[in-house]
């Protein structure tokens, strides 16, 4: 399944999004390798109408001075929404987009109707804190990242060398985009956990269960805070569970979802 390439402005600065399949809206939200349509947002497609927007400082949304906390993040993501005329509809969202999404349903619990989280980021448990994401590279990053590190997809996304300038370009970029976010603490809000009790949303947590940058013990954490949410454990999938297993993860989220 295809998509079109959009190009809008939020506060007169741009952003593009990528929206493509058929039937009810669905907005996804990506991880921190940026937006790559292939895998399941072109899986999920097949029965929706899938909108991948670039987040703030990725590459093809700009890259804004003026913000940089994961609070003005979702203000950002609340607008996109609106002015798209995507509030209240469904949201699947991995890893970093899942900590958005989770920010975004705390103060707004309106803003979602249903709520998919895949290897969200958002918590830290003292028992398993997650690995140094922003310091790894080739072989580490893919060991992290994926279940399979030397499947062709972990090469391809994780690669040892960029294939081109314009690949490490884009890499960089998003590593930025990434770490001006989550970095400061790293890789969690110290005040969602107790806040996620506000999310009204219907969710479902998916996990991969071979997930080495956040053990699966954080899906059971997310559960415990969220009212009614479910649990899919995805076995040989690693933290990319989306990108690495896409027909196992839709398989999933289409099952709670209609």
């Amino acid at each position: 399944m295809t998509a079109v390439r959009e190009v809008l402005a939020i506060d007169g600065h741009g952003v593009t999004l990528w929206r493509g399949g058929a039937g009810a809206p669905l907005v996804f939200l990506h991880d921190v390798l940026g937006p790559v349509w292939e895998g399941l947002p072109a899986r999920l497609a097949r029965r929706r109408t899938v909108v991948l927007p670039a987040l703030l400082g990725f590459p093809g949304s700009d890259y804004r001075e003026d913000l940089d906390t994961m609070e003005d993040l979702a203000f950002w993501t609340l607008g996109l929404l609106e002015q798209r005329g995507l509030r209240g509809v469904d949201v699947v969202a991995e890893g970093y987009g899942g900590w958005l999404a989770a920010e975004v349903a705390t103060r707004w619990p309106d803003a979602i109707a249903r709520l998919v989280l895949i290897s969200p980021m958002g918590l830290r448990l003292a028992s398993a804190p997650p690995k140094a994401l922003f310091e790894l590279r080739g072989a580490a990053l893919r060991a992290t990242l994926f279940g399979d590190a030397e499947s062709p997809l972990a090469q391809q996304h994780a690669p040892d060398l960029p294939a081109s300038l314009e690949a490490f370009e884009t890499r960089l970029t998003a590593d930025r985009a990434a770490a001006r976010f989550a970095w400061r603490p790293y890789l969690h809000n110290p005040k969602l956990p107790a806040r996620l009790r506000r999310v009204k949303s219907p969710t479902l947590i998916v996990w991969g269960g071979a997930n080495r940058l956040l053990s699966p013990a954080y899906a059971h954490a997310w559960r415990q805070r969220i009212a009614g949410a479910e649990v899919a454990i995805v076995p040989e999938a690693g933290h990319l569970a989306g990108l690495e297993q896409p027909e196992a993860v839709a398989d999933r989220i289409e099952a709670f979802l209609h």
